[in-house]
C-alpha cells in the first residue's frame, strides 16, 4: 500500500529509509541545499546519512541541475555538489539543456519515493508538497530502470 508524505513528513521518511540502505540510494532533484540554520537540521541529517552510507560502500548517486549562471538553476546546488563530491557520492547532471525536475528517491530498488519535494528547507518546511512512497515492486523496478537510463546519459558534475 502506498503512503503519502506531506510537507515535513518527507524528510523524516527518506532519512529513515536511507538509514536502511545496504546496496544503493538513487536520488534526483531540481534543488538541494545544506544549511546550518535550525530549519535545515533535518536536511543536514539526511545528507550526513548519505555521506555515511557512501563511505560504507553503498552506491549513492544524485542527479541534480548543475549550478551555473542561468537564473533558473538554484545557486544552492553549487555548494551541495561541491560538498558531496568530497565524499564517495556520485553526482551527475543532464545534458543537452535538459533540467532535472524529477524528484525521485530509490533505496536498494525495494523502496521508492517520488513527488514534489526538493531537498530544500522551503520545500520541506514552507511549501505545500506531497510525495508518495511506492511499495509495489513492479513500479519501483520501472522507476529504477528510468533512473538508470537517465544516469547513463548524464555527465559528471
Amino acid at each position: 500500500m502506498e503512503e503519502f508524505l506531506i510537507d515535513e513528513q518527507f524528510l523524516t521518511a527518506i532519512t529513515a529509509i536511507a538509514k536502511e540502505a545496504t546496496k544503493s540510494i538513487y536520488i534526483s532533484t531540481f534543488k538541494a541545499e545544506r544549511t546550518t540554520k535550525r530549519k535545515g537540521e533535518k536536511l543536514k541529517e539526511f545528507f550526513d546519512v548519505l555521506t555515511e552510507k557512501a563511505r560504507t560502500g553503498v552506491d549513492v548517486r544524485l542527479i541534480i541541475n548543475k549550478g551555473d549562471n542561468r537564473g533558473h538553476i538554484p545557486t544552492t546546488n553549487i555548494e551541495v555538489i561541491r560538498l558531496l563530491k568530497q565524499t564517495k557520492i556520485k553526482v551527475r547532471h543532464l545534458t543537452d539543456g535538459y533540467l532535472c525536475h524529477a524528484k525521485i528517491f530509490i533505496v536498494d530498488k525495494t523502496t521508492a519515493v517520488c513527488g514534489s519535494h526538493n531537498l530544500s528547507v522551503r520545500s520541506c518546511h514552507n511549501n505545500f508538497e506531497v510525495s508518495c512512497q511506492i511499495k509495489e515492486s513492479i513500479h519501483i523496478k520501472h522507476l529504477a530502470d528510468v533512473y538508470e537510463w537517465k544516469w547513463e546519459n548524464a555527465k559528471d558534475n
